[in-house]
């Protein structure tokens, strides 16, 4: 297996008043590096993955916001083409999540108040704007920087839905941390199965996917491409809405 250096997690301090700074900050253009790896299994019918690895150029822009509440999208480079990629809905004290309850069902939860006190709610969407997962953390700061923390049910990633069998859930902790030239999106990932009706771990994986700022001329058809688009995909969210 993968032996990546060990994720150490600051403690908690008060949000800082830069949280919204922090938030916009992950938009830009940047070069980005996509890292999995399992680093422990728990059950015998569970298969270790190789390591996974790949890079790409990503534009990320605050596509949406208001007062408490802000929108990226991210847009995949790809050669001539663009691929409208994850979007992120960062809520200030936001009280509406996604829940996901496994076997492709999702609910919309209402967090109370009171738990959602000086934290950002984050709610992920899909590359369709399907529901994803949405969870709340508060944005703390110490001596490695501004970073945001938050654990949450998800469904299978797509690098892994379609051949992976051996689990129902993907139990992720996020943690997006700003540096210097850009940004990581650290993960712990716990993979469950549903074994009538109780969660068995069945394996740990790691992720690190680093996000370093580059020239927005290597982004400028995607720069280009998303407004164009934008409009019928405000439409598609709007109908997602409706069904949750």
């Amino acid at each position: 297996m993968w032996n990546a250096p060990l994720i150490f997690l600051p403690v908690a301090m008060a949000a800082t008043p830069s949280s919204s700074e922090a938030i916009r900050s992950m938009a830009g253009c940047f070069e980005v590096t996509f890292q999995y790896a399992d680093r422990e299994i728990m059950d015998p019918r569970y298969t270790e993955n190789a390591v996974k690895n790949s890079s790409a150029i990503e534009w990320v822009v605050v596509d949406r916001e208001r007062d408490g509440r802000i929108e990226l999208q991210h847009v995949l480079v790809s050669g001539p083409a663009m691929i409208k990629h994850w979007r992120q809905i960062w809520t200030y004290e936001g009280t509406d999540v996604t829940q996901y309850l496994g076997e492709d069902q999702h609910k919309l939860q209402s967090l109370p108040g009171e738990a959602v006190a000086g934290q950002w709610t984050q709610v992920v969407t899909n590359v369709d704007d399907a529901p994803r997962y949405g969870c709340a953390g508060e944005w703390t700061e110490d001596s490695s920087g501004t970073q945001w923390r938050c654990t949450v049910d998800a469904p299978l990633p797509r690098r892994e839905k379609d051949h992976r069998h051996e689990y129902d859930i993907l139990e992720r902790t996020n943690i997006h941390r700003i540096v210097s030239d850009g940004w990581d999106h650290d993960q712990t990932n716990t993979k469950i199965r549903i074994d009538d009706g109780k969660r068995v771990v069945m394996a740990r994986e790691v992720g690190h996917n680093t996000y370093r700022r580059v020239d927005d001329e290597q982004c400028v058809e995607a720069i280009a491409w998303w407004p164009t688009e934008d409009e019928i995909w405000a439409e598609i969210r709007g109908a997602w809405s409706d069904v949750l």
